[in-house]
């Protein structure tokens, strides 16, 4: 994704996602931090990096253990405060890090959040294939099917 791009959907989804704890956008290059865009009071940019990692390591885990090409991936790192959802590309050039609170969870505000983190994502997806085939209406429904059917 370029930078400009990148710049472009983290504004248009730091619009929606008010509520949330914080959102970070980060955009990342052979698993390096390149830009990182955060919505909320609290900064997360010191820790972009390790999240970065953790991306990277969990790719590496999800491709060990599942051998389709799929385009978007969910981590989910879990504590008694809060919940971490890592939205990434399988290419892990930018990834979207959603951060809610353990203990007053708004699954209609998640539930809202995923699809426009889906939306957007399959869009720029699709802008780079130019194309809609089976195989990415199956990755949308088992997005959806993530947390609510």
């Amino acid at each position: 994704m370029t930078q400009q791009k990148f710049d472009q959907y983290a504004t248009q989804m730091g619009n929606k996602l008010h509520g949330l704890l914080s959102v970070n956008f980060i955009n990342i290059d052979n698993g390096s931090l390149i830009h990182s865009v955060s919505f909320s009071g609290i900064d997360y940019k010191a820790t972009a990096k390790f999240e970065a990692e953790i991306v990277k390591n969990s790719l590496r885990a999800i491709k060990f253990t599942d051998s389709s090409d799929e385009t978007l991936h969910e981590i989910i790192i879990s504590n008694d405060e809060h919940i971490h959802f890592l939205y990434v590309a399988t290419n892990a050039d930018f990834l979207v890090h959603l951060i809610t609170n353990a203990q007053s969870i708004n699954y209609a505000l998640l539930h809202m959040t995923h699809n426009e983190c889906w939306q957007s994502l399959i869009a720029e997806s699709f802008e780079k294939d130019n194309s809609t085939t089976e195989v990415s209406h199956k990755k949308v429904k088992q997005f959806k099917q993530l947390f609510f059917n």
